[in-house]
C-alpha cells in the first residue's frame, strides 16, 4: 500500500494502478484500493464510493479488474454503480448462490441498494420473479433444474426484509408469515418479524417476537443480544438487563448487570439504554449512558501511554499509527456518530425543561447492596460504581454541549436525511434561522418527502418571529435558500 501511494505521489499512475491491482488480487483493502484507482483516473466518488461522473468508464475499470481476478467485492460493488439496464441480470447472478447455499448475509449485503429507489424497486422485481417461478414449480429458468424446498423459504424471507425496507409493513408481514408457515423453527424469521413490528412502532410486539427467537436457541448470544435490544426499545430496561445477564457470569451483587456492560465498553448497551431513558423522560439517566462513549475514549487514550514504548520494541508501528489516528479522529468513528443524535435530542430537552426540572425527573438506579461481600468484592464493586456510574452529570449550557455532536453529524454524515432533520430541530431551538434554512435546503436536495411541511412550519414560526428584526441581507439569503 505504501509503495502504491508513493508511485501515485510521484505521478507514476500506471505503476501505482498496477500496485493497487496487486493488492486487490490479494484481497487487501479492496474498497480503498478501488477508490485510489478511481482517483488516478480522476473519477469523483460519493460517500458510498459510487461514481458521480464517467460511470461507464468506472464500470469498465471494475470489470477489467474483475476479469483479472474474480472478486465477490467487485461483483457486489458493480450492483451499486452499473447502468440500470444491466442491474437485474447482475443482481440475479449475484443472489442465486446466496439462495442456493442459504447464506444469511444475503439480508444485509444488499442494504446499500436501498439508498437508490430505482434499484430498490428492481430488487423487488427480481425476487418476485424468483418467487413466481418457485411457486409454479419452475426450477429450470433461474435455478438450472436444481430443486430444494428451502429456495422458496429464502425468497419469502428476503421479500419480507425488502418490503420492510421500502416501508410496506403489511406486505412484509404477509411474506414473513409465509416463511414461518414453511419453516416455523428458523430463528431469523422471528427476528425479521420483530424488525417489521419495530418499523410500525409496535415495540411491545417486536420485543415479544425477538424473545421468541431467543428461546428457539438459548445458546446463541446474538439472539440474546437482539432480544435485549428490543426490550430496551420498548423502554423495558429491567427485562432487557435480565436477558443480558443470562450470558454473564453469576452476579456478585443483584442488579450489577449495568456495571458489567459498561465496564466491558458495550457501546450498543449504553446507546440503547440511554435512548430508552430519554423516551421515559429521565434525561439525567439518558446522559449517564449516552456519555459513556466519551468516557471510554478518554480512558483508552490514557492507557495508550503504556503501549508507546512496547510497540516500538515489537516493531508494530504501522498498526500503532492507525490506533493513534483513530483516537485523534474519534469524531469520525461510526459508533461515536451513532451516539450523537441521542445526545443532541437529550440536551435539547434539558434546555427546554430546565436543569431543575430535569434533575427532579431523575430516578437514580437502586443502590447495590454490598452487605455480606468480602473486602475484595466490595472494593471492586465500589471502584466500578465510581468509574462508570456518573452520579453528577453537568447540565449547564446544554445547547453549547449539543453543538459539538451536531457539528460532528453535519461533517461526517452530511448525506443522511436524519442529520438534517435533527439540524432543523436543533437550530430552531437555538433560534438560528440561517442555519435552519441551510438544513431545509439540504433536505430538498436529498429529496426528503416531508420537507414542504418543515418549510411551512419554519416560515410561520421562527422566521415570522425574527423577520422584523432580521438583517436584510440575512433575510435575502434565507429566502433564496428556501426558494431553490
Amino acid at each position: 500500500m505504501c509503495r502504491a501511494k508513493a508511485h501515485a505521489l510521484l505521478g507514476q499512475k500506471q505503476e501505482a494502478e498496477k500496485r493497487y491491482a496487486e493488492l486487490m488480487n490479494l484481497g487487501f483493502a479492496e474498497g480503498e484500493c478501488l477508490a485510489a484507482i478511481a482517483h488516478l483516473h480522476k473519477i469523483p466518488l460519493d460517500d458510498l464510493r459510487r461514481p458521480k461522473q464517467q460511470v461507464e468508464k468506472y464500470v469498465e475499470i471494475v470489470e477489467n479488474l474483475s476479469k483479472e481476478k474474480p472478486s465477490k467485492y467487485l461483483e457486489r460493488h458493480l450492483l451499486d454503480c452499473c447502468p440500470l439496464d444491466q442491474f437485474k441480470g447482475r443482481l440475479l447472478a449475484y443472489v442465486l448462490p446466496y439462495i442456493k447455499k442459504m447464506i444469511p448475509s444475503l439480508f444485509s449485503v444488499l442494504k446499500s441498494l436501498y439508498t437508490d429507489k430505482a434499484r430498490a424497486d428492481l430488487v423487488g422485481e427480481v425476487f418476485n420473479q424468483l418467487r413466481e417461478e418457485l411457486e409454479s414449480g419452475d426450477y429450470t429458468t433461474s435455478f438450472g433444474g436444481e430443486k430444494s424446498p428451502c429456495y422458496v423459504l429464502w425468497v419469502y424471507a428476503y421479500l419480507a426484509s425488502h418490503y420492510r425496507r421500502v416501508g410496506d409493513a403489511a406486505t412484509a408481514h404477509q411474506y414473513v408469515d409465509k416463511a414461518i408457515a414453511h419453516t416455523p423453527t428458523l430463528e431469523m424469521l422471528y427476528v425479521e418479524r420483530a424488525k417489521i413490528f419495530q418499523s410500525e412502532g409496535k415495540t411491545a410486539e417486536a420485543a415479544e417476537a425477538a424473545d421468541f427467537a431467543r428461546k428457539l436457541d438459548l445458546q446463541d448470544k446474538y439472539l440474546n443480544t437482539v432480544a435485549a435490544r428490543f426490550y430496551f426499545r420498548n423502554n423495558d430496561i429491567e427485562r432487557g438487563e435480565e436477558v443480558m445477564q443470562l450470558f454473564y457470569k453469576e452476579p456478585t451483587v443483584k442488579g450489577d448487570t449495568f456495571l458489567i456492560a459498561l465496564e466491558s465498553q458495550c457501546s450498543w448497551y449504553a446507546k440503547e439504554v440511554g435512548e430508552a431513558f430519554y423516551r421515559k423522560g429521565d434525561y439525567v439517566s439518558a446522559l449517564q449512558n449516552l456519555l459513556m462513549f466519551d468516557l471510554h475514549h478518554k480512558q483508552n487514550l490514557c492507557e495508550l501511554n503504556d503501549f508507546h514504548s512496547y510497540v516500538f520494541r515489537r516493531n508494530t508501528m504501522r498498526a500503532w499509527f492507525d490506533v493513534i489516528h483513530n483516537m485523534d479522529h474519534v469524531e469520525e468513528n461510526k459508533f461515536f456518530l451513532s451516539f450523537c443524535p441521542g445526545l443532541v435530542r437529550t440536551y435539547i430537552k434539558v434546555h427546554q425543561v430546565g436543569e431543575e426540572a430535569a434533575r427532579a425527573a431523575h430516578t437514580p438506579r437502586p443502590e447495590l447492596s454490598l452487605e455480606g461481600l468480602n473486602a475484595e468484592d466490595t472494593k471492586r464493586i465500589t471502584g466500578l460504581l465510581d468509574e462508570f456510574y456518573m452520579k453528577d452529570v453537568d447540565l449547564s449550557e446544554p445547547l453549547q454541549k449539543a453543538a459539538r455532536y451536531m457539528n460532528s453529524l453535519l461533517q461526517h454524515r452530511a448525506g443522511d436525511v436524519e442529520t438534517h432533520r435533527l439540524a432543523v430541530e436543533f437550530y430552531t431551538v437555538r433560534e438560528k434561522p440561517l442555519l435552519v434554512a441551510r438544513a431545509l435546503h439540504t433536505l430538498k436536495r436529498l429529496k426528503y418527502a416531508d420537507v414542504d411541511a418543515l418549510v411551512k412550519e419554519f416560515q410561520s414560526g421562527l422566521l415570522a418571529k425574527q423577520s422584523s428584526a432580521m438583517d436584510k441581507r440575512v433575510k435575502e439569503v434565507v429566502e433564496e435558500l428556501l426558494s431553490r
